[in-house]
């Protein structure tokens, strides 16, 4: 069992007999059991014994605490550094797992050179899309490994982080392989505390107890106002669970539970959790065989998307067999959707895609958008949704008035064939709006500072359109009268005229966007002097720290003391949580209730999510809490892993 408990029990053991490891992990060579291996593997560097980078490669990829890794890898005997290469090339680990690689091989090197097959690798993950989970490990991953060439393989390596951040999460990592055991809970995982329903009659206190442990159903079941957590094997105590185990239950388990159960006996909605939780981990194998389970239990209309879902993710990743034998499942070939069908030809790469993505890459390096430009009108002539699309993007980067206009008039045209409404030209930089902001749908940064928006007076551009359009009409008149026997004084003179009223119909409405600029500029100064504290302390603003990149949460916080409250959700999950973290955790809140800026300083408001902030715990966790500053009440609504960030996000969205 991988707990503390039995790790520190065992490496008594193996300090009098270090033969008896051997023996062990044979056995658990043969039941396939990870996380037994590596209890073994812990014990034994516990014990003060060396391990081998052998005995501890096999399993990488099924160990449940995956942050395990880091003191396996980089306390291991061997060659280290390319031993992770050849995982990184692979791409069967997933991403978490992958990055914890990298720093497990970086804390193995300890300042020493990156070797080249290593570093490669390295360039090539950084390169990737990752969760923010995994890319701050990867970062200081990096940072420790102290090579130039890795932190100049993705721009944002050495700024993604600040300093204080950075170190955080470095000295974490460095814990972590030093003390592994921190990472494991005291005793037994407990598993979700359920009543256990039973048909028909209620059993006698004497009589067996239907979840099958063998004992009493007083012994058992019947005990503590019929708790789960009774005798019986693990695996028979959580077969008796399946049929009320939540999603989140399911999601929350180890991958030592999930492999073990039967999908069958889980509701519906629980298996499609874990399913798609074994699709986030990479085990396509697992993920298979629970999508086979899962789709005959959906309605018939909908099982062709159950298995489009899995040929997406399968395609994504590579999974090519995979994709032919979600292909052969569909009821037929057309079944698969637009989307989904242009992700498998993107896969290839055609050549046309391919020069598009090449320009568009050259444009966006070098910040010359010339062919870039030309690529936007070919795409209106023969693709004009895609070339609006293009066009949108290219426009506010264009300083040269002229191009932007021309480049205007051509998306304006492929928008009237498309049947969407007029965008007006706004001269300065060729930046489009609409009725709404197009210019990316931002939200501000504090209600104090949302200013209204300013009405926009459509009269002056409507004409200001209607006399370019006229002008356009004029000139291939004048073209035409410059032919022998045609004279062109009249349309010149008339061209002149409308030349004049555009330059005055411009003037109108550079004064308009002046005028709102200075009206915004106006409400956003006396909205942040209402909102003001009064009773502040003159000394507290001329604290200035730095803040962390993000969503900043800082300027929500309560002045003076404010009391913790604890809901049930997030008393569970502490009491769930190592001592060492918990521990932190209240510290950590201990920190926001003062009150101090120092506190709140790396403290992110959620964005879609009204109220509700996070506040780091090392790299592992965060606290999840809502400030009551009426109440004088800091509301601590969970502490979640950082695995399981964005499900838990879900619940308050």
């Amino acid at each position: 069992m991988l707990t503390r408990d039995f790790v520190a029990a065992l490496s008594k053991r193996l300090a009098q007999s270090p033969e008896e490891a051997q023996g062990l992990l044979a056995d658990a060579a043969t039941r396939k059991d990870a996380d037994e291996a590596a209890a073994v593997l812990l014990a034994r560097l516990e014990a003060g014994q060396d391990v081998a980078l052998d005995e501890v490669l096999p399993w990488v990829r099924d160990l449940s605490v995956a942050d395990l890794l880091l003191a396996l890898l980089s306390r291991a005997k061997g060659k280290v550094p390319d031993a992770v290469a050849a995982l990184l090339a692979d791409d069967a680990l997933d991403v978490d797992r992958l990055c914890l690689l990298v720093a497990a091989a970086a804390l193995h090197l300890d300042g020493a050179k990156v070797p080249a097959k290593l570093k490669a690798q390295v360039i090539r993950l950084a390169k990737r899309d990752l969760p923010d989970s995994a890319y701050e490990v990867l970062v200081a991953a990096c940072h420790l490994l102290g090579d130039d060439e890795v932190l100049a393989a993705r721009q944002s390596l050495e700024k993604w982080m600040t300093a204080a951040d950075l170190k955080q999460v470095t000295e974490s990592l460095a814990l972590d392989a030093e003390s592994p055991l921190d990472l494991l809970p005291e005793g037994e995982v407990p598993l979700p505390q359920l009543t256990v329903k039973h048909e028909g009659k209620e059993p006698g206190r004497n009589d067996p107890c239907p979840c099958g442990s063998g004992q009493k159903y007083k012994k058992c079941h019947g005990a503590d106002g019929q708790r789960s957590g009774g005798g019986g094997t693990r695996a028979e105590r959580l077969a008796a669970l399946c049929p009320q185990l939540a999603p989140k239950h399911v999601q929350a388990l180890w991958l030592s539970d999930l492999r073990a159960l039967d999908p069958a006996t889980l509701t519906v909605e629980s298996h499609l959790a874990g399913a798609r939780r074994l699709i986030g981990l990479r085990r396509w194998d697992d993920a298979e065989r629970w999508w086979q389970a899962y789709v005959p239990r959906v309605a018939e209309s909908s099982r062709d998307a159950a298995w489009e879902e899995l040929l997406w993710h399968a395609a994504s990743d590579g999974e090519d067999a995979l994709v032919e034998r979600c292909r052969a499942a569909l009821t037929s070939p057309d079944a698969v959707g637009k989307v989904a069908e242009l992700q498998l030809s993107l896969r290839k790469l055609p050549p046309a895609v391919a020069t598009m993505n090449l320009v568009c890459g050259q444009a966006l390096a070098k910040s010359h958008f010339f062919e870039a430009v030309d690529l936007a009108y070919a795409l209106l002539q023969h693709a004009p949704a895609l070339g609006v699309l293009v066009g949108d993007g290219l426009l506010p980067k264009l300083a040269n008035r002229a191009e932007a206009e021309d480049l205007w008039w051509a998306i304006d045209v492929a928008r009237d064939g498309l049947g969407l409404g007029r965008v007006p030209f706004l001269g300065k930089g060729g930046r489009p709006v609409a009725a709404r902001d197009r210019s990316g749908d931002r939200a501000p940064s504090s209600p104090a500072t949302a200013a209204p928006a300013a009405p926009v007076d459509s009269a002056p551009y409507e004409e200001l359109e209607a006399a370019r359009r006229r002008i356009i009409e004029l000139e291939g008149q004048l073209s035409a009268a410059s032919q022998p026997g045609r004279t062109q004084a009249a349309p010149e003179g008339a061209r002149r005229e409308l030349r004049s009223r555009v330059d005055e119909l411009e003037g109108r409405i550079r004064e308009g966007n002046e005028e709102r600029a200075r009206l915004r500029r106006e409400v956003a100064e006396l909205s942040a002097k209402l909102s003001a504290p009064r009773d502040e302390a003159p000394e507290e603003s001329v604290e200035e720290l730095p803040e962390p990149e993000g969503v900043d949460g800082s300027q929500a916080r309560p002045r003076g003391l404010t009391l913790p409250r604890f809901v049930p959700r997030a008393q569970e999950a502490l009491e769930a949580l190592p001592a060492r973290v918990a521990r932190e955790v209240l510290f950590r809140v201990s920190d926001l209730c003062s009150g101090e800026a120092p506190g709140w300083r790396e403290v992110k408001q959620l964005q879609g999510v009204a109220g509700l902030f996070s506040a780091r715990v090392g790299i592992h966790y965060r606290v999840l809490f809502r400030p009551a500053p009426e109440a004088r009440e800091l509301i601590i609504e969970d502490v979640v892993a950082r695995e399981a960030f964005d499900t838990a996000i879900r619940r308050y969205k």
